[in-house]
């Protein structure tokens, strides 16, 4: 009989511990399932040396590979597997099948499980970018929102008081523009009394008298005169305090909604977080039933249970089995 090479023999060998059958290793290496046979034996009488430190254990790691081929299970998910074993060392060995059934029986079928590791992962994630724990951020959230609540409040009372003092400004601005409309008639009979004055000539200049006896009988006088021009210089300003009072209107109204706004967010995020830290703080929450309607309590693990492995980035899936109650 021809002898298998070393080569073909360390094949064997490798697909051995990887758990696959004699069968189809034989078929694999292209040699006959006898020949699978001696060479397993070979292997267990220490005529390969390169396998002495894991011969006490062969058929424990033969086991463990065909498990996870059989499970479809690679390296890497045996990893997490074996993390999630660690984080369970606080249960005896021989009650760990007792402890993942009590869990299955406790997680309804319809529990939302991605939405609450989301949550968790998502209240870390704030906690880190806060660096602060967050029932401080909530309290530092609501302190902040009766801070802009006594602001938006401040604002509201100067918007008022602004507003009046328009209105008055607006109602003296009516009647000084009354006034001006009187003095402009009374302005424009004078403007004519001049131009008649000046078109006469210094032939008619003895006529000034009885014209200004005329202007006494109209009590038009250059008191009148400047009274009325002070009176258009008071119209002017008030038009200029009156169009500087619409525009601080306008920006304190823009500052308001800015300030309505923030609330808005503030108190948006003050109900998220109140929600999370309701649901950490008593580890349980309600679900509706698809059923009925009916609102039911679900019992979710403890933080500490889950804090590390969240901080880590990792992703906890769950498959959970729910019970009629």
């Amino acid at each position: 009989m021809r002898e298998i090479p070393l080569k073909k023999r360390m094949e064997v060998l490798e697909l051995y511990l990887e758990g696959f059958p004699y069968d189809e290793i034989a078929s694999k290496i292209g040699i006959a399932k006898g020949s699978v046979v001696n060479i397993i034996k070979e292997l267990r009488d220490g005529k390969y040396p390169e396998f002495d430190s894991v011969l006490e254990i062969v058929d424990e790691l033969r086991d463990l590979a065909a498990r996870m081929r059989k499970k479809n299970i690679g390296i890497p998910q045996a990893i997490i597997g074996l993390k999630f074993y660690e984080k369970l060392s606080f249960v005896e060995p021989r009650m760990l099948e007792s402890y993942i059934r009590m869990c299955e029986k406790i997680s309804p079928a319809d529990f939302p499980i991605d939405k609450f590791v989301n949550a968790a992962m998502s209240l870390c994630k704030l906690e880190e970018e806060l660096e602060k724990p967050y029932d401080e951020a909530l309290k530092d959230l609501q302190d902040n929102l009766r801070k802009k609540s006594s602001i938006l409040k401040e604002l509201e009372s100067k918007v008022e008081e602004l507003e009046r003092r328009r209105d008055r400004a607006e109602k003296e601005l009516k009647d000084l523009e009354e006034k001006c409309k009187s003095k402009r008639g009374e302005l424009a009979d004078l403007v004519k009394g001049k131009e008649s004055l000046e078109s006469l000539g210094v032939d008619e200049v003895i006529k000034l008298s009885s014209f200004a006896n005329e202007c006494e009988k109209l009590r038009y006088n250059v008191k009148k005169l400047i009274e009325i021009l002070r009176l258009v210089e008071e119209r002017d300003s008030l038009e200029k305090e009156v169009r500087s009072l619409r525009k601080k209107i306008n920006a304190l109204k823009r500052e308001k909604e800015k300030h309505l706004r923030e609330e808005a967010k503030i108190i948006e995020n003050n109900r998220k977080l109140v929600n999370a830290s309701l649901i950490i703080k008593t580890h349980r929450t309600f679900i509706s039933c698809a059923s009925c309607g009916m609102s039911i309590p679900v019992y979710i693990p403890p933080q500490s249970m889950l804090y590390q492995e969240l901080r880590r980035g990792q992703r906890i899936q769950y498959n959970v089995v729910g019970v009629d109650s």
